[in-house]
């Protein structure tokens, strides 16, 4: 009963503050709901990915992935990419490296430690972000910012870790990822609310898309995929995790921080959880549910903060 009247106060605080809203704070609101968008379908696609790089090497998969991606936001908004500033190019492929070297050390980290250690390592960016943006701002952290990162921290290693804690070269790479990635939601706030968002997602996942299709190939793994369910998934990463998914991110923080965009993020291995217990049949463990949950809580002390 206690726990029911404290999720009825929550829930009824929430509701007197979305009334309370201005228009500027209903627009930050619905970017965070486009985010959480984001995030389940980057979780819904852990699943996917990991049954197509059975059969695709992975920087294989990513060069497919981004390239058409970049081919579908080229054709969708070609009226709007015809015009662009020297500046937004500038932007664009800064956000696009960081961007490329989160995915490249993600994967070159994980030949060398395991997948559980890597998403933990990788959702560190979530306590990075505001750490990073408080230097560049000279403005210390929010103290609610701070305490909900550490809260999604602590969830995602509930979720994630279940061995002993060995600091490998593997996890070295991997918070080398956590670094690139946290680096491309700042990037990605600090341009998107001056460039265009069209000419800034093509831009970054061409990027990606460019560089993995030049390393795949420098290192032998470039091949066509034979299996049908592979191009399935290719596509259907590239249309909806890659050219839906960044577009929406680049659009959403015109109106968000970077922070808070890195604690929605950190909800991304709770969707994975999920669709993999459902899709999958994998085991979601009671301290799994229980990480899960605190990563939620954290979401929320931050945002009643």
């Amino acid at each position: 009963m206690l726990i029911l009247e404290c999720l009825v106060g929550i829930i009824a605080r929430i509701e007197r503050k979305v009334k309370a809203l201005k228009v500027i704070q209903r627009k930050r609101l619905l970017a965070d709901a486009a985010l959480f968008l984001v995030a389940f379908i980057w979780g819904s696609t852990f699943v996917i990915i990991k049954r197509a790089i059975n059969d695709v090497p992975p920087l294989t998969f990513n060069s497919f992935r981004f390239l058409i991606a970049a081919g579908f936001i080229a054709i969708i908004f070609r009226d709007k990419i015809k015009e662009f500033k020297t500046n937004t190019w500038r932007s664009g492929i800064l956000i696009g490296i960081f961007l490329f070297l989160g995915y490249t050390l993600q994967t070159l980290g994980l030949q060398y430690t395991t997948a559980s250690k890597a998403g933990f390592i990788t959702g560190l960016s979530v306590v990075i972000v505001p750490i990073l943006s408080g230097i560049k701002n000279r403005q210390f952290p929010p103290f609610t910012a701070l305490v909900g990162a550490g809260l999604a921290t602590l969830g995602l290693a509930l979720l994630s870790l279940d061995e002993k804690l060995i600091f490998t070269k593997g996890d070295l790479l991997v918070l080398g990822c956590a670094l690139a990635f946290a680096l491309h939601i700042i990037s990605v706030g600090e341009f998107a609310r001056e460039e265009p968002s069209e000419m800034l997602t093509l831009l970054q996942i061409g990027v990606v898309g460019l560089f993995s299709f030049i390393l795949a190939g420098t290192k032998g793994e470039l091949s066509l995929p034979l299996r049908f369910s592979a191009w399935a998934a290719i596509v259907f990463c590239g249309l909806a995790a890659t050219a839906l998914a960044y577009w929406i991110q680049t659009r959403a923080q015109k109106f968000t921080s970077p922070a808070r965009t890195a604690l929605i993020f950190s909800t991304e291995p709770v969707f994975g959880a999920l669709f993999a217990f459902w899709l999958a049949g994998e085991a979601l463990t009671s301290k799994g549910i229980w990480g899960c949950l605190i990563i939620f809580l954290g979401m929320l002390f931050a945002e009643l903060g």
